[in-house]
């Protein structure tokens, strides 16, 4: 079943026992691009915009706008948040000069943060072929717990963390750099080894380097300008991994070295990386930071494991007034994580008929009281206490929001 329009606020993280903390928003995002007809209005974390999978790239679809509010007036939580909308026709990119660069951006940039992005987005495509990139990202295979797998990888060498697998790891015993993506970047994020690592572990081939080139390595990789460099990305980004690595190219390690031996290290990278005197700035600048550090526990406990967070009602009505709609009850609308129903209550302020209002929520106490302020409204606007009962037992589910096959004709499963 498809619906015309699919507003939400998903819930972000699943840190409830045995999720390995996996990221609701995206899951449901990734379910619901394919179940609109005509918008689809979410609110995510902004790490959303940068997430890539072999299925769903968000910022590369060409029907997706990012939408620009104030984070501040609404929410008090530990990342960024972003508004984006999906349509059924193509959304025109942003374009923004700064000096010579030229950047285009589906994302609405504020004004400190034009710099950071051009720079971040002109090192990706510096270090973009494959063939030029410094660090290899085994990726091959996790394994599995099977002792009888022919190959042992570690998957976390912080932990000792052990797999096999069947398939071979791109280094296979060599000599090797590792660096764990999602640890601190410092030297003591630097380990020298000949075993075989899989995800989250990028690694670089030392088979041609010698001592000395691996010190000047080290050198190049914890210098204050990359450090900074990575730290700012993932400040920036709001990521807790060192992805910026990944696009490090590789060099010419006699260059390095006599750069080095003059003491013109600096030099180096503000070349390697084509900086200028703005970045070089921003880099060493103390004034981007998180707009909030502590999640604020109001909610009931189940807030810290599902990542239940209620949409403000200025904010929803903000998000309905971006849709072109008439409200002529003509259109059917979808709140796949709908809580207690602060979305759809506002759309049934607006005049919407309860067979066009379709709502699931993981939890019961949610969906009762979302049916209570549903049928308050519809009451006070004069409906037929059957009508509304039929259509919100029909609409408004307990169910979860990412095995629910969104067939609401199935038969009602009374409480």
């Amino acid at each position: 079943m498809k619906f015309d329009y699919i507003i939400g606020n998903p819930p972000y993280q699943d840190i409830s026992k045995n999720s390995k903390g996996r990221k609701l928003y995206l899951f449901i995002t990734e379910k619901m691009i394919n179940k609109f007809n005509e918008e689809m209005i979410f609110l995510t974390p902004k790490q959303i915009s940068n997430i890539k999978k072999k299925r769903f790239e968000l910022s590369k679809l060409n029907n997706v706008k990012f939408i620009d509010f104030d984070v501040d007036k609404y929410f008090n939580v530990g990342v960024e948040i972003i508004l984006f909308q999906l349509t059924n026709y193509k959304v025109d990119k942003i374009k923004i000069k700064e000096n010579n660069n030229i950047y285009y951006s589906k994302l609405p940039l504020k004004k400190d943060e034009i710099i950071p992005t051009i720079m971040f987005n002109k090192i990706k495509d510096l270090g973009s072929k494959q063939e030029d990139k410094l660090f290899i990202g085994d990726v091959t295979s996790n394994g599995n717990e099977d002792e009888n797998g022919k190959y042992k990888i570690i998957i976390n060498y912080i932990k000792n963390k052990i797999r096999y697998t069947n398939v071979k790891p791109k280094l296979y015993k060599k000599k090797k750099v590792v660096i764990h993506m999602g640890k601190v970047y410092n030297e003591n994020n630097f380990l020298i080894s000949y075993d075989d690592y899989g995800q989250y572990q990028n690694m670089i081939d030392l088979t041609n380097y010698n001592e000395d080139d691996i010190n000047n390595l080290k050198l190049f990789l914890f210098h204050p300008i990359v450090t900074n460099l990575v730290k700012k990305f993932r400040i920036f980004y709001g990521t807790g991994f060192n992805n910026i690595i990944y696009f490090f190219r590789k060099y010419n390690k006699n260059k390095l070295n006599n750069y080095i031996k003059n003491n013109k290290l600096d030099d180096f990278i503000i070349d390697y990386f084509k900086l200028n005197k703005e970045e070089l700035n921003y880099l060493f600048s103390n004034d981007i930071k998180l707009k909030s550090k502590n999640i604020k526990d109001e909610k009931k406990n189940r807030s810290k494991e599902t990542g239940e967070i209620f949409t403000p009602k200025e904010l929803v009505n903000y998000m309905l007034d971006l849709i072109e709609y008439k409200w002529d009850k003509s259109k059917t609308f979808l709140d796949p994580t709908c809580g207690n129903g602060n979305i759809l209550v506002e759309i049934a302020k607006r005049g919407e008929d309860p067979k066009n209002i379709f709502g699931v929520d993981l939890f019961e106490d949610n969906i009762i009281e979302c049916k209570n302020r549903l049928k308050k409204i519809y009451l006070e606007h004069k409906y037929d206490i059957d009508y509304i009962n039929k259509y919100l037992d029909k609409n408004i589910k307990v169910e979860n929001a990412l095995e629910f096959d969104y067939n609401f004709n199935q038969k009602l499963e009374l409480f």
